[in-house]
């Protein structure tokens, strides 16, 4: 596995593009937004892109940017919220790196995206900001984020802060990596009401 490559995943509104840049700079690494790439390449933005040629376009053109940008090295790669849904992504990002998810209530979630004037509209909820359809989404996915290797939940953390844990998680996931004495499945790590605690979940 390539230990420099770290995928962001996570529901629309959790910091994936916004933190992913603050730590791909502060790494001296490269940042790439798998939707921002289909976009520019295609001259359209992705709610265009979706309504234009539909979603299973959409997921082809999804995997094959995703296999393009895994050749590289050294990179922070922020992903659409529902690219977990193609099994062949899955199979990708584990093997090519590593995988950090950025949680948020669904309250946060909705704040956040109303807050975002600069945001598209996110073709799977159509402009749909409500409880209820965010909900929908979130928990038909939220099977797949859970499977990430560190999950840090955003809802009290500045964009700041957010960037420090991501870079602590980088270096703890490939210090487990290279412990020959103890197998980790997964690290993750959740938030309490006055800390980040750290767990491992051994084999």
């Amino acid at each position: 596995m390539n230990k420099n490559i770290v995928f962001l995943t996570g529901f629309s509104g959790t910091g994936k593009t916004t933190v992913g840049r603050q730590v791909a700079k502060l790494l001296s690494w490269r940042f790439i937004d798998i939707d921002e790439e289909i976009s520019f390449e295609l001259g359209q933005d992705i709610s265009q892109v979706f309504a234009s040629q539909g979603e299973p376009t959409f997921r082809d053109l999804e995997h094959k940017k995703l296999l393009e940008v895994v050749a590289d090295d050294n990179l922070i790669i922020s992903t659409g919220g529902g690219i977990l849904t193609d099994e062949r992504n899955q199979t990708v990002m584990a093997k090519s790196g590593f995988t950090i998810c950025l949680e948020a209530s669904i309250d946060t979630i909705i704040n956040r995206l109303k807050q975002d004037v600069s945001s598209e509209i996110r073709p799977m909820l159509k402009g749909d900001l409500s409880v209820k359809s965010i909900s929908k989404l979130k928990t038909y996915r939220q099977h797949l984020y859970s499977q990430a290797d560190w999950t840090i939940h955003t809802d009290k953390l500045s964009e700041k802060t957010v960037a420090s844990e991501l870079i602590r998680a980088i270096h703890l996931i490939n210090q487990s990596h290279d412990t020959e004495t103890v197998s980790y499945t997964h690290l993750r790590a959740h938030e309490t009401d006055s800390y980040l605690v750290c767990r491992l979940l051994l084999e």
